[in-house]
């Protein structure tokens, strides 16, 4: 619990821990591949503001999300520092959306870590039809970032509620 009231402290507004033996994706690398003795993920969520994503100014839209982008990607840095600090085990942050693998066959379509699938095995939503997350609390107005961790972490439990309300919001929005 050290750990969850760390990150809330610092910026993160959800945080849910993963065994990794409970992550699956079906298109990332193994998280060996990234820290070889990982038991556990932290996974970090952050809401957006609504007020700047339904800006129909864009350049404030997205200066938002670039924000949210940063406390994420920094929050995961020190998360991992404190676990390491902590615990005397290895952790190691995982950035949001960034950077991707763009060497052959993947060209940058899938992230080291799927984050989606992170945050639905710490607890901290569930696949909407639109293929995102749906928190509990944020909706689908969330990003997320993780830490890998040689910590061994119970899983928090999943979200079993179907949060999607079949609005076809998603779908008609879609390009």
């Amino acid at each position: 619990e050290e750990i969850r009231r760390y990150a809330l402290e610092i910026g993160a507004d959800v945080v849910g821990f993963a065994a990794a033996a409970d992550y699956a994706s079906p298109r990332t690398p193994e998280l060996t591949t990234i820290l070889p003795g990982v038991k556990s993920l932290v996974v970090l969520g952050y809401r957006g503001n609504s007020g700047a994503v339904e800006s129909e100014n864009t350049r404030i839209a997205m200066t938002s999300r670039l924000g949210e982008m940063e406390l994420s990607r920094t929050n995961g840095y020190l998360v991992a520092r404190f676990i390491e600090k902590l615990t005397k085990t290895k952790a190691a942050p995982i950035a949001p959306s960034y950077p991707l693998n763009m060497e052959p066959p993947v060209m940058g379509m899938f992230a080291d870590v799927s984050l989606r699938h992170a945050a639905a095995a710490a607890g901290l939503g569930v696949f909407g039809r639109h293929n995102l997350i749906i928190n509990p609390e944020y909706g689908s107005l969330i990003i997320f970032t993780a830490v890998l961790t040689e910590l061994p972490l119970a899983s928090d439990p999943t979200v079993t509620d179907d949060l999607c309300t079949e609005c076809h919001l998603c779908v008609d929005g879609c390009p």
